[in-house]
């Protein structure tokens, strides 16, 4: 018995699974670009009070930046999905820094925490859904 690859285990052109179709990860750009849009304004339009529920009440202006990157990021998978999933991909890198900096002197350790395993899975979407991509546009060539 062998162990899988990391391509194996996140392989996403399998036909099915549970007897269902897979989204493909043009349709997997696409929810995440609309998602995007969605998380990019309500960071814009509730910045202050995200900054609180996240222990961070003096970073407002930061908050109300990663909502414009997020709309950025959802605009450009509007146009071109894979440039799209990769600045989400950093987006989420740049979510894990700032989130993973206010740990040590933060009071809402535990809502830092969901937010970091919020970001983590979506980062995990992010680089599945752009790695297909890649894959498919390389098949196409």
């Amino acid at each position: 018995m062998t162990t899988p690859t990391v391509d194996e285990i996140f392989d996403l052109s399998l036909a099915t699974r549970a007897g269902r179709a897979l989204p493909g990860p043009e349709s997997s750009a696409k929810g995440l670009g609309w998602f995007s849009l969605g998380l990019g304004l309500t960071e814009l339009l509730a910045a202050r009070r995200l900054a609180r529920v996240l222990g961070v009440p003096g970073k407002t202006g930061l908050v109300r930046a990663f909502g414009l990157r997020e709309i950025a990021s959802g605009a450009l998978i509007a146009r071109n999905r894979r440039a799209g999933m990769w600045s989400r991909i950093a987006g989420d890198a740049l979510d894990v820094a700032a989130l993973a900096a206010a740990l040590p002197r933060n009071r809402r350790k535990r809502n830092l925490g969901f937010a970091l395993g919020a970001v983590a899975g979506a980062a995990l979407l992010d680089i599945v859904t752009a790695r297909a991509l890649g894959k498919k546009a390389a098949t196409a060539a």
